[in-house]
Order: structure tokens, then sequence, then C-alpha cells
């Protein structure tokens, strides 16, 4: 799935509030709860770097 130039796709790896809602819902993931162990479309605005490794494997992986 292509995503727009301001929407990036995370990996969920910790959850602080499962009840929170996720920015960009499916009909899958409502709530970050349900996005645990898994990706989801976050805006880039809302994204914090916390390494330029973190980025690297990104920008490698999920290019294109």
């Amino acid at each position: 799935m292509a995503y727009a130039d301001d929407v990036l796709k995370v990996s969920v790896e910790k959850v602080f509030d499962g009840d929170a809602q996720v920015h960009l819902p499916t009909s899958k993931i409502q709530y970050v709860r349900h996005a645990f162990d898994t990706f989801v479309a976050w805006p880039t605005h809302l994204v914090k770097l916390v390494s330029h490794e973190v980025i690297f494997i990104l920008f490698n992986m999920f290019k294109g």
C-alpha cells in the first residue's frame, strides 16, 4: 500500500495507552492495543526520531 508523503509505516513494539485511538484507523485497528506487534500508518509530524539506525532500517525495509 502506498502512503501519502506525510505518513510513515511504523511498527508498534510497546503500548503505553491501549485505549488511545490511532490517527489513521483501519477496519482491524482502531486503538493502539490492536496495533501491538504489527505495522500502522502514522502521521509524520507525530513520529519522533529515536536513532539514525532505526531510520536507516525503516527506510531500507519499507521503501516503496
